[in-house]
């Protein structure tokens, strides 16, 4: 009895290694599309947290040494006070375009380019003295 059981034993320990075996080629398998699929993932991840911290980098450094609003060189500047020049041009400016049937979108478009080229200042000059005032017209050249 004692041979049959010895067998046995063998037995049972050979088919849980081989039962041990066919679960390691299992995971074996199942581990390479794990690694396929979670590791581009996981770059990608390192990738987008590392572009992340670089950009959060950026934003802390600052060339506005103060919170304080400032219209020293803002564009447009007083555009919003109803009583200023600029305000009082663009006005007649949109009354203007509107008897001329223009859409809202292209007036807004105009008044945009007028404040960016002269701060809608009717006797702006370019320092070339090629073009001048609210939308810098002119000759073009020197």
């Amino acid at each position: 009895m004692d041979t049959d059981q010895t067998i046995d034993d063998t037995l049972q320990s050979a088919n849980r290694g081989y039962q041990t075996i066919k679960n390691l080629k299992r995971l074996k398998k199942y581990a390479g599309w794990v690694t396929a699929i979670v590791g581009p993932i996981l770059v990608a991840l390192l990738g987008f947290f590392l572009f992340m911290a670089i950009i959060a980098s950026l934003q802390q450094q600052s060339c506005f040494t103060s919170n304080a609003p400032s219209t020293e060189n803002a564009i447009g500047g007083d555009w919003k006070d109803a009583n200023s020049a600029t305000h009082k041009a663009m006005a007649y400016t949109i009354d203007q375009f509107k008897n001329l049937g223009m859409s809202g979108n292209n007036i807004a478009a105009a008044l945009a380019i007028g404040l960016r080229e002269s701060n809608f200042n009717p006797a702006a000059v370019n320092p070339s003295g090629a073009v001048k005032g609210i939308y810098q017209w002119g000759t073009g050249g020197n």
